[in-house]
Parts: structure tokens; sequence; C-alpha cells
């Protein structure tokens, strides 16, 4: 019933903002660890692929330089579960007679 099923680990580094433009302010470095897992199953006759991200795993604490949070004191989005769902549907053409 499973097809394709695959795991994913992501980190995305960002450095230190020390040198801000005009607009931007100074922020300190972050790390941030995503996991994805996904696989294709088969419901009927139909095949549907299904997909869990875990952004931020660690719920790391941080705030971009370029954020417009930064004013009122808000950092970046913290730990994010989606699941998604995806159908793919095709046309079929008729058969010549």
């Amino acid at each position: 019933h499973f097809n394709n099923s695959f795991f994913k680990v992501e980190t995305n580094y960002v450095f230190a903002q020390n040198h801000p433009g005009e607009f931007e302010n100074n922020s300190k470095s972050y790390d941030l660890l995503n996991l994805v897992v996904g696989s294709q199953l088969k419901i009927n006759h139909q095949w549907v692929n299904v997909d869990i991200t875990v952004s931020n795993l660690l719920n790391t604490v941080y705030m971009d330089h370029l954020s417009t949070l930064q004013e009122v004191g808000l950092y970046d989005m913290g730990r994010d579960i989606a699941v998604s769902l995806h159908i793919p549907f095709g046309i079929v053409k008729p058969k010549n007679n």
C-alpha cells in the first residue's frame, strides 16, 4: 500500500547580521532543523501523496533581521507541523471506436 516513501532532514543556518542596511536591524545567527516524511498511498485504485513536515523541530527562538515584527518584540515562527495530501487527477481521452 506504500510506494516511493522518503525521509528528509534539512537544516537552515543563518549567519548573524552585524552590518544591516538602512531599514534593517542586527540579528544573531540561528539554526533551524526541519523533517519531512512522505509516501504514496493507494486508496481504492487511486495513488495519493501524503507528506508530514515539521519545521523548526527544536522550537528555536529566533528573529530574522528583515522581520517586520521586531518593532513589537515578536519572534519568528516556532515549531510548525503540517500534513499535506495531494490527489492527482487526469483527463482520460475517450477511445476511438
